[in-house]
């Protein structure tokens, strides 16, 4: 679990909820309750209860927000 600061925007965690694999995301909202989190390179974030996220070891990652398709000219 990780009780997550206004800092911690941007940072790379590890999602593990009971009975499932783990996924990566990076922290894209904080409130009270819940956090939400953008998951690989899905173009939404996702409501997460903190108490099934950890923060990755590795740095904060730019997740891309496009299908890695050249901008039409």
């Amino acid at each position: 679990m990780i009780i997550p600061q206004q800092t911690d925007l941007g940072r790379r965690v590890v999602y593990r909820p009971p009975g499932a694999g783990r996924r990566y995301g990076v922290i894209s909202a904080i409130y009270t309750r819940r956090l939400f989190v953008r998951f690989d390179h899905q173009h939404y974030s996702r409501a997460v209860d903190p108490a099934y996220l950890e923060f990755a070891r590795r740095p904060a990652e730019a997740v891309p927000r496009s299908h890695g398709a050249p901008p039409a000219r």
